[in-house]
């Protein structure tokens, strides 16, 4: 499977024949039924719940964040979220003003 990447200047393709080979030593090995290492949606890999756990391991063991200050965090990261959009639509609106009317 390649993967292009158009960089508007040249095209470059990523080839993925490693993992290919590695799924393919996974499925002719003896036990091989027991790893799943495909991660497609086809195959039933959920990624939603995946990167919330990869998420919060990341807070947790990495940043040495205690788990009870999530609550707080959502409820800032809501703010920020609404302010930075207040601020968009004033910018929309200013430059709407200034050059069309």
């Amino acid at each position: 499977m390649e993967f292009p990447y158009n960089n508007c200047q040249r095209i470059r393709n990523f080839h993925t024949t490693t993992v290919k080979e590695l799924h393919q030593a996974v499925e002719s090995a003896e036990d091989g039924d027991n790893f799943n290492i495909d991660m497609s949606q086809e195959k039933g890999f959920d990624w939603d719940p995946y990167v919330k756990d990869f998420m919060l391991g990341i807070r947790q063991y990495v940043l040495k964040d205690d788990l009870s200050s999530l609550p707080k965090a959502r409820v800032k990261m809501n703010w920020f979220y609404w302010v930075n959009r207040i601020i968009q639509l004033s910018s929309i609106y200013l430059l709407l003003k200034l050059f069309v009317f």
